[in-house]
């Protein structure tokens, strides 16, 4: 009876992690939120040799600049904090293609910057 009920805590504490994770994390702009996805899935591309460096760095340029605008809509309200965190996430991108575009940056340097991204997005890291 005892390892039952355990079993059945353990499997609704499994459940109610399960149900919570995905989707954009709380205290973000849903602007934000999107601006970072389409950050993350750039660099997947370029991660995934489908864009250029250069394509790549231009892209993520305009997504900063979307990033930026974003946060300082944002200033006086709670998502603020996050948004900014998403806006320096895609800038650190940026530096990261820059870098590589320029031969003084390797791709570990991009795989680095798009992890965090992640983390701050609650997507999974790349490998």
């Amino acid at each position: 009876m005892k390892k039952t009920s355990v079993l059945l805590v353990i499997l609704s504490v499994l459940i109610l992690v399960g149900c919570a994770s995905g989707g954009r994390p709380e205290n973000m702009s849903d602007m934000a939120y999107d601006i970072g996805m389409d950050a993350l899935k750039l660099a997947d591309r370029y991660l995934d040799d489908a864009i250029s460096v250069d394509s790549a760095h231009s892209q993520m340029e305009n997504l900063h600049t979307r990033a930026d605008k974003q946060s300082d809509a944002s200033v006086d309200k709670k998502e603020y904090v996050r948004d900014l965190g998403i806006s320096h996430s895609i800038l650190m991108l940026q530096v990261s293609l820059s870098s590589k575009m320029y031969g003084r940056g390797t791709t570990a340097d991009v795989l680095a910057a798009r992890n965090s991204l992640a983390e701050k997005l609650g997507e999974k890291k790349r490998k």
